[in-house]
């Protein structure tokens, strides 16, 4: 499969899963998708981050300024590890008008390590969403709309995707959520995560 034919796939259908890929084949993709913004070796570590540790990760967008992420399986979990995908946009438009209303108002944190840039919910289309990212003040009638959202998130189906050793996976960050199941404590699991801004979107 070209690059071409994965950024149709993810155009279609949201991500692209390939099979037993290799490096260098990773990092042609890489740059036909765009301009990487950040790398990241995901290893379980006694950091204190949820990232680096075996348990399940919640399901959320990463930064607004990356359209697709890329994930590299360098060493797979034997049992679980799955990644969770879900269009953002189904879980939106099961929620009533008022409440679509009140989400498409409200600012979240823009940076995971702190600081007090914030950055829409929903803007020019695209959705930027995490629940560790959401601040203080909302307003009562914000605090419902996310309360709702949440409760979507919970009952919506995901698909989940397994990543063997050499695998790559394409999503659309602007479209998609995305989380982690838990894996088995010290499985040396090891994912390189990519996040790129598609230069082709921000003319």
């Amino acid at each position: 499969m070209d690059i071409e034919t994965m950024k149709e796939t993810v155009a279609n259908q949201g991500y692209c899963h390939v099979k037993k890929g290799n490096q260098a084949l990773v990092d042609n993709v890489v740059i036909g998708l765009g301009e990487t913004l950040y790398l990241t070796d995901i290893v379980e570590k006694d950091n204190g981050r949820l990232l680096n540790s075996s348990l399940e990760m919640f399901m959320h967008t990463d930064q607004p300024t990356a359209h697709y992420i890329l994930w590299h399986c360098l060493q797979s979990a034997e049992i679980g590890g799955e990644t969770m995908i879900l269009p953002i946009e189904s879980v939106f438009n099961s929620l009533s008008e008022k409440h679509q209303d009140c989400l498409k108002e409200i600012q979240l944190k823009l940076n995971f390590e702190g600081g007090d840039e914030t950055y829409p919910f929903f803007k020019d289309g695209n959705f930027f969403y995490s629940p560790s990212l959401l601040l203080q003040g909302y307003t009562t009638n914000q605090q419902l709309a996310i309360l709702a959202f949440k409760t979507a998130l919970q009952l919506a189906k995901t698909t989940d995707i397994k990543l063997e050793t050499d695998d790559f996976f394409i999503l659309d960050n602007t479209k998609y959520l995305h989380g982690r199941k838990a894996f088995e404590n010290q499985s040396k699991r090891h994912l390189k995560r990519y996040l790129i801004r598609d230069l082709s979107r921000t003319k």
